[in-house]
Parts: structure tokens; C-alpha cells; sequence
């Protein structure tokens, strides 16, 4: 079921194939497995593309992956360096960091499509870059579209940056959730998502530099999403720039030095008439009203109408 197991040190693969295995490369760190360059090789039908368990310090240059489950799983690893990937045709992710420390996703291309994953409702892979219980974990300059989320961190993640990424056509572009801090996403390039970036029950993050053009909503918070500082970010062409939804926490969010608008509540009924309002709630007014032949057009007759 393994196209090629490594259970050694300091080996060199170079311009191999492996397909129809459930992985196609296989590194067991828990053989002694460690330091091995495994590059220019080709993987398709798998479950996993490359498999890394409890191994480090080994370097991915170059592999080229198709129609698997997950491209690259690093998985209770450190030191690991997946540079020049390119994963397509995935159905879970693109590369996945599971519980592992220090590892480096570089310049990889992540491309998703619709595989009628069962992951999402929309038939697209769960997450490009999926970093589950990382610390340190870095990912820099890496192109990643048409996912539910391109660069995904959860279960306490910690320490980590993400740098110089481009993302685009995604439901979300950059999703952090799963009380996961002290994050660090700067310079990143986000256009034509849904979601340019997703915070959900995480704290103490920082977002700096970055570009979110053409998406729907520039920044979304969701359940406790506090103390994020927000710097020298730049947007255009959104259709809303800050989007809370109904029943998040954001104490302490920190725009001062960041040139965003002000929030716009979550969508609510739609005002293109004289009304009067009697629940509480956010309403739009869709239509210019004129000619009113009402002493109050608009009556507020609840608490907490925005």
C-alpha cells in the first residue's frame, strides 16, 4: 500500500513516480527515519501524496501531486521544509501540519476544484494549508485557490506566521480559528474571496501589510474573536470591509493604525418603505424615501435597533 517507504537517514530521491498506493511516499520517523531529501517526484491516486510521521529535518523540494485525499501531511514532525510544491485535484488538503513544530511551507502552488468532497457543502477541498496544533509553523509566498479555506489555522495554533501569500477564489482566504494566538499574517495578498480573512475564537493575533481587494467581505469575526491588532493593511473594492456576526465577542480589537471603516452589522430585513420597527435588530434601507406623506416615516418603537 506504500509506493516508497523511507525508514532510513540522509537518502536522496530524485525523479520517482508512485500512484494507486495509500502513500505514495511514506518518511516513519518512528523507524528513524530523518534528514532525507525526497524531490522531483511524481504522486497521483493516494491517499496521502508524501506522509512525514514523527520525522525531521527532511526537505520536499519540488514534488508534483495529484488526485489524492492530502497532498503532503507533516504529521507530529519539526523541521521540515516543503518548498516548490505543487498539489492539485485534492479532496481534504493541500498540505497538512498535524501537531508538529517549526516546519516551513514555501512557494508551493495549491490549486483546489470540485472533487463532491463530502468536507463541504460546496464540493471543494476543506483547506489549502491546514496547520492543526502547530507552533512555529511558517508559511511564506505560496499561491492557493478554490478551497473552503486556503491557509487554515486551528486547534491552539500558536507562534506562527503567514507571510506573502497569495490566495484568491476561495470561500475564505484566511482562516484562523480553534483558539488559536499570537499569530502573526503580514503582506499576504488576498482578492475575489468570499471571506478575504476569518477570525473565530481566537485571540492575540496580529494582521499586518496585507492587501484584501475584491472580496466580499474584507475581514469577518465570528464567536470570540478579541485583541487582534489590525496595522497598515490596505483594501479596495469590497463589498463590506468589517463584518461581525451575530454573537461574536470582539473586545479589544485594535484598528488605530489600520485605515478600516466601521463595522457593518450582520444582514437583517430590508427597509424601502415608511415602517415601524419592533423588534430589535439590524435593518438596511434600500430605497430613498420621499414624499412622505407621514408625520414619522420611520418608526422605532424597539431597543438596540441599529
Amino acid at each position: 500500500e506504500t509506493g516508497i517507504k523511507l525508514n532510513a537517514k540522509n537518502a536522496f530521491l530524485l525523479l520517482n513516480r508512485a500512484s494507486n498506493a495509500k502513500q505514495g511516499v511514506f518518511i516513519d520517523g518512528v523507524a528513524g527515519a530523518s534528514n532525507n531529501v525526497v524531490a522531483n517526484t511524481s504522486i497521483s491516486d493516494a491517499f496521502y501524496g508524501i506522509l512525514v510521521v514523527r520525522s525531521s529535518n527532511n526537505w520536499l523540494p519540488a514534488n508534483k501531486i495529484s488526485s489524492v485525499e492530502i497532498g503532503v501531511e507533516l504529521r507530529e514532525s519539526s523541521q521540515n521544509h516543503a518548498y516548490a510544491t505543487t498539489v492539485s485535484k485534492f479532496k481534504r488538503f493541500g498540505i497538512e501540519v498535524q501537531g508538529g513544530s517549526d516546519e516551513l511551507i514555501e512557494e508551493s502552488n495549491i490549486e483546489g476544484s470540485n472533487t463532491n468532497s463530502v468536507f463541504t457543502a460546496s464540493g471543494i477541498p476543506l483547506a489549502g494549508i491546514m496547520v492543526d496544533h502547530g507552533v512555529n509553523v511558517r508559511i511564506n509566498s505560496n499561491r492557493v485557490n478554490s478551497t473552503h479555506g486556503a491557509i487554515y489555522l486551528t486547534g491552539y495554533t500558536n507562534d506562527s506566521l503567514v507571510e506573502n501569500n497569495y490566495v484568491w477564489e476561495n470561500e475564505i482566504g484566511l482562516f484562523i480559528t480553534g483558539k488559536s494566538k499570537d499569530n502573526e499574517f503580514n503582506s499576504n495578498n488576498v482578492f475575489d474571496n468570499r471571506d478575504g480573512i476569518r477570525v473565530s475564537d481566537s485571540i492575540e493575533n496580529s494582521f499586518s501589510s496585507n492587501n484584501f481587494f475584491n472580496n466580499e467581505n474584507a475581514i469577518v469575526f465570528q464567536d470570540e474573536a478579541s485583541d487582534n491588532v489590525f496595522s497598515q493593511n490596505s483594501y479596495g473594492g469590497n463589498e463590506n470591509q468589517v463584518v461581525e456576526l451575530t454573537g461574536s465577542i470582539t473586545d479589544g480589537n485594535d484598528f488605530s493604525q489600520d485605515s478600516i471603516p466601521p463595522v457593518v452589522p450582520p444582514i437583517g430585513p430590508e427597509i424601502n418603505s415608511c415602517a415601524s420597527i419592533f423588534q430589535s435588530g439590524a435593518y438596511y434601507l434600500t430605497a430613498d424615501i420621499i414624499q412622505s406623506l407621514d408625520d414619522s416615516c420611520i418608526k422605532i418603537m424597539a431597543d438596540n435597533v441599529v
